[in-house]
């Protein structure tokens, strides 16, 4: 019987750090991984309070005492000093701490299951739901890629959203924005949930130890090289044409406002990454004769990700406006979407496509690395 996983007990750091001679596990593929769970910090709860309904039957525990409570019911949490206060049925508990284990919604189209954790601190709430792995799996590719990809390309991004999750939660806590990996709850898509069931329990590990596993939407045909070493620069197939170009006009004016300048008259690029990608542009100021650098990443934090969709652009002053020309959509490392999209349908299967992407990875069992991780 597979032992339950706690990513976020300081053992798992300990097995982590132990399982370093694990790399060469072999791949138990169907052994599944329906008994881990991964704690995930639900950012979209309001802090100030929000009401859950109960989809299935639910155990509550409130006022430390384990209850029952019907599908269908309405429980509410509010903050009541540093007690956290729920309202179910027309009674009311208050308690350090409350826990809700079972299916629950939070608004029309968040859905949960789980054991979700309540605490107060400070006069705010905070919810952490214990997930099944292969559930949490499944509605992070709801989120991140959606459906309609084909099914090899589902499947290489299942064990990329399971390695990450797994990774990640041994460090530190998961949360369900795009700073982790997006999770809106559970889905009962049958390719979603498949592609998690037809991957379960895989892992990718690299001298032993899960990888972090990043992707991105588009790499623009090129891969960013990482800090690790199977997040090296590649480039893909001359020939895929499923990468988006994109052009992003800024008025010149509310660029100088934004830097601290006068008059912009030109900008250039001091330096680039391996992969081609803006690490640091020279903005010219015209009216005082200087020059301000800025690196990529952070002109693209203050112009909004989705309007400076990457650092794969060329820059020019036209005018009375910048124009950003560029390729591709996110940070461009690790696994592309784009790419492993257009590689699925070529016929390549999810573990060559992983293979591919990440640099002398193993692909083994969630179980299998957990157990050698114990012997060691």
């Amino acid at each position: 019987m597979l032992r339950r996983l706690t990513v976020w007990l300081p053992i798992l750091v300990l097995a982590l750090a132990a399982a370093a001679a694990v790399a060469a596990a072999p791949a138990l593929p169907g052994a599944g991984s329906d008994a881990y769970t991964v704690p995930v910090k639900l950012t979209c709860l309001p802090a100030g309070g929000y009401t859950l309904k109960t989809i299935s039957s639910c155990k509550g525990m409130l006022a430390d005492t384990r209850r029952d409570i019907p599908a269908g019911s309405q429980i509410s949490f509010v903050p009541s000093g540093e007690l956290v206060l729920a309202r179910i049925n027309g009674q009311e508990f208050k308690q350090t701490a409350a826990e809700l284990t079972g299916k629950f919604a939070w608004g029309d189209s968040r859905i949960y299951a789980g054991t979700l954790r309540i605490r107060c601190s400070k006069g705010r709430l905070s919810g952490v739901c214990v997930t099944d792995l292969e559930d949490y799996t499944a509605g992070v590719l709801a989120c991140e890629i959606g459906a309609l990809a084909p099914a090899e390309a589902l499947k290489a991004m299942a064990v990329a959203v399971r390695t990450y999750a797994v990774c990640r939660a041994a460090k530190t806590e998961l949360c369900d924005s795009s700073h982790c990996q997006n999770f809106r709850g559970v889905t009962e898509n049958p390719k979603l949930t498949g592609a998690a069931a037809a991957t379960a329990g895989q892992l990718m590990l690299c001298k032993g130890v899960p990888i972090e596993a990043m992707y991105s939407a588009d790499c623009g045909g090129v891969t960013e090289q990482g800090n690790a070493p199977y997040l090296k620069s590649k480039k893909e197939p001359s020939d895929m044409k499923g990468h988006r170009s994109w052009t992003y006009v800024y008025p010149k004016s509310k660029l100088s406002a934004l830097l601290g300048l006068g008059t912009i008259t030109r900008i250039t690029v001091a330096e680039c990454t391996p992969s081609g990608r803006i690490r640091t542009l020279v903005v010219y100021d015209g009216d005082a004769d200087k020059t301000v650098r800025i690196s990529g990443d952070n002109l693209r934090s203050r112009l909004g990700y989705a309007n400076l969709k990457s650092t794969f652009f060329t820059v020019a002053v036209i005018e009375k406006d910048v124009v950003f020309s560029g390729k591709g959509y996110g940070h461009g490392k690790g696994l592309c979407q784009a790419g492993i999209t257009e590689l699925a349908g070529r016929g390549w299967d999810h573990k060559r496509i992983l293979a591919w992407y990440y640099d002398g990875i193993v692909i083994t069992d969630i179980g299998t690395y957990k157990q050698a991780a114990g012997r060691k």
